[in-house]
């Protein structure tokens, strides 16, 4: 990950750390890498769903629910400070 000189390339690594992950049945792990991987969420869904591991699945939902909020805030307007009624 270190040598990854763009978003892209650090993209592809975890995607392929994911898979190595999920392979071998880390799927919390697994879970961690899906989520920076830029792999769609149907896709990384369905995995864990066709795999029998629903339980790691809210693991992962947990994650990008996280993200989705981070990103929220981040995109908030600011609040207007002043009297209200």
């Amino acid at each position: 990950m270190k040598n990854c000189r763009t978003a892209k390339q650090q993209a592809q690594v975890s995607a392929f750390q994911a898979n190595l992950y999920f392979k071998t049945g880390q799927y919390g792990k697994a879970a961690k890498f899906y989520i920076k991987s830029g792999l769609s969420f149907e896709t990384v869904c369905l995995k864990y769903l066709q795999a029998n591991q629903g339980i790691w699945l809210i693991d992962y939902l947990n994650l990008a629910l996280e993200k989705l909020k981070k990103i929220s805030e981040a995109e908030a307007p600011p609040q207007k400070q002043g009297r209200q009624v």
